[in-house]
């Protein structure tokens, strides 16, 4: 008995962690301390996640800089082309 157990409770914070992490919660954390291959196994899932947390938040932070890049120099054109516009309509 304590030996399924011993595998059964493991396995099931894994599956957790794995069903999190599919929908998108990259912050999960297994809570799985074995010295064996379940233990490696979550501590793989734990790297796993601790990574596509990183890369998650790296993308967010580029999306963020690159809306704004975009905004500003939109607003520039924009800006020219209102100036164009006034200075051609005045020569007529």
């Amino acid at each position: 008995m304590w030996l399924s157990i011993s595998f059964t409770k493991p396995l099931n914070k894994i599956r957790d962690a794995t069903i999190k992490l599919a929908q998108g919660n990259y912050e999960v954390v297994t809570n799985v301390n074995q010295s064996d291959e379940i233990g490696e196994l979550a501590k793989s899932i734990d790297k796993l996640a601790l990574q596509l947390d990183k890369s998650s938040k790296e993308s967010e932070r580029f999306e963020k800089n690159a809306a704004k890049l975009y905004c500003k120099y939109f607003s520039r054109i924009t800006n020219a082309n209102n100036s164009n516009s006034r200075f051609n309509g005045s020569n007529l």
